[in-house]
């Protein structure tokens, strides 16, 4: 089953089950959005060569020993068999980065390769969610499945040998919590793990966990955001930062706020907010574009890509498209747009 076939099971089962809504403080829903936002140029990131381009998350960032480390959740392709290329990891050397949506980093797609090896979890069947770089070492939160059942997300490390991440042997969180792992930041000697649950219908509460730099993989030393400044260490007791959505993106600014973007559950609007630090507190949502989306489709799984951003720097942001109904290949090609610094 594929990352995007695995998405739209598991919205569509978080749907069925959604229970009662959890008011937080600036109420946003899904029906918020500004009929006057505009939708912003966008492009379909990566679209090179043989590739045609991406689909669902895109992320990029330095590897080890130079160049960009890409990962996609798919490669699009044109003319080879299988056309698309699954949990596609690769190392690319771009001589040019000036083009719109990442042309030169479509340059070296050819060696692009299956790069995600969860063996040590018994299982094949499982994606990528954010990568983030601590210590020199590169990162991935994964998420695995046993066809339409969830099991848990753990943690991948790349290994530059070998050209693929490896999972760990345990699991960091359990099925059936907040989406943790989906967006990620290091900040003072921890990282911050975004995540998203359900909280009434076509509405999503998102949470942050964090852990030490040196004990990323011990599921014990993980613990959940509660109020303020404080973490707990039960999951249960975990407080909601905002109501937004799953398939969030996080990153740092310039001036050192953090920036989250999303799409409601079924959505076709990006919001973003802004925090004072990777807990907040934060700003209310504002709708700063509209997804180019096909009819009937929605989007979300984004991910921000700092080695894309505008001249300006203007953040930029990859977004998914994913529908109920049957899409030809180039309706769901990923998009790359870029956001008005806030």
């Amino acid at each position: 089953m594929s990352s995007a076939e695995r998405a739209a099971a598991s919205l569509a089962l978080a749907l069925t089950l959604a229970g009662c809504a959890i008011q937080l403080d600036d109420g946003a829903t899904a029906a918020d959005g500004d009929d006057n936002v505009t939708t912003l140029p966008s492009c379909a990131v990566l679209a090179a060569g043989d590739v045609v381009g991406v689909r669902g998350r895109l992320r990029v960032l330095p590897a080890p020993g130079g160049g960009e480390l890409v990962v996609a959740d798919a490669l699009q392709r044109r003319a080879t068999a299988p056309l698309k290329l699954d949990d596609a990891v690769y190392v690319a050397v771009p001589q040019d980065s000036g083009e719109a949506c990442g042309e030169p980093l479509a340059s070296d797609a050819g060696a692009a390769v299956p790069g995600l090896d969860l063996s040590a979890l018994s299982t094949d069947d499982g994606g990528f969610l954010a990568t983030f770089t601590a210590d020199g070492a590169v990162y991935a939160f994964v998420e695995t499945s046993s066809g339409f059942t969830a099991l848990g997300t753990g943690l991948a490390r790349w290994d530059a040998a070998r050209g693929v991440f490896v999972a760990g042997p345990r699991y960091l969180f359990a099925a059936g919590r907040p989406s943790y792992g989906e967006a990620a930041l290091t900040h003072d000697g921890f990282v911050y793990a975004y995540g998203c649950a359900s909280a009434g219908f076509l509405r999503d509460d998102c949470y942050v966990a964090r852990a030490p730099l040196d004990a990323l993989d011990d599921p014990t030393a993980w613990t959940y955001y509660r109020d303020g400044d404080a973490f707990e260490s039960d999951p249960d007791d975990a407080w909601p930062l905002f109501s937004g959505g799953r398939g969030l993106a996080a990153r740092r600014l310039a001036d050192g706020r953090v920036l989250v973007a999303y799409a409601t559950p079924l959505g076709d609007t990006v919001f973003v907010r802004t925090g004072l630090g990777p807990a907040g507190p934060w700003s209310p949502a504002v709708a700063v574009t509209r997804c180019a989306l096909p009819i009937g489709a929605f989007c979300g799984a984004m991910s921000f890509v700092p080695a894309l951003d505008g001249a300006a720097g203007e953040p930029a942001l990859t977004y998914a498209i994913a529908s109920f109904d049957g899409l030809a290949p180039a309706d769901l090609l990923t998009r790359l747009v870029r956001l008005p610094l806030p």
